[in-house]
Formats: C-alpha cells, sequence, structure tokens
C-alpha cells in the first residue's frame, strides 16, 4: 500500500511483458475504486486519460481528492493476459484543516 496526501494528483503506472519482452495486450482496462465505493473504468483507445508510454507500458494520472482507501487494477486481454492491482491510502494533512 502507498500513502498519499488529500488532493494529490499520481501517475500510475502498468506494464506487460511475454517473457522478458515488453508487450501489448489487444485490451488494457485501468480501473479505480475510490473511499465511497465509486468505480471508474478506463479503456486504452477510449479513455484519453489512459495513455500509451511505450510498448507495454500504459499510465493514467488520478487526483485523490477523497480521504481514505482507493483499489485499483490494470487488466490486460489476448494476446498478453495478466492483472495486478494495488491499493492506496490517502490522508488528510496535517498542516491544514
Amino acid at each position: 500500500m502507498n500513502t498519499y496526501y488529500y488532493n494529490t494528483t499520481v501517475r500510475i503506472q502498468g506494464s506487460w511483458t511475454q517473457g522478458s519482452v515488453a508487450s501489448d495486450p489487444d485490451t488494457v482496462t485501468f480501473k479505480i475504486t475510490d473511499p465511497d465505493n465509486v468505480t471508474t473504468t478506463y479503456v486504452y483507445g477510449t479513455n484519453d486519460e489512459l495513455i500509451k508510454v511505450s510498448t507495454g507500458i500504459y499510465r493514467v494520472d488520478i487526483n485523490l481528492n477523497k480521504e481514505g482507501i482507493w483499489y485499483y487494477r490494470w487488466e490486460g486481454t489476448g494476446s498478453v493476459q495478466s492483472s495486478f492491482e494495488n491499493i492506496l491510502e490517502v490522508l488528510r494533512s496535517s498542516f491544514i484543516s
């Protein structure tokens, strides 16, 4: 789990390989669930926010605008099938009330 402060924009990157070679899945999907249990889904090629950096590497910038636990998941389908997940914790600044 990574910890951030409220109202921080983070760049979340996903990468795929076949063997040790960077490879693109046929479809790349990124899902993020905020502390209110609202899930937003991004699919490469249909959302401008999900960007291909290079072969097998994708990124999305997310503004963490709610305190609490966020969950995210990358999914690759087709020629390179794999998924991975992580958790973000968002804290309110102790310097700003």
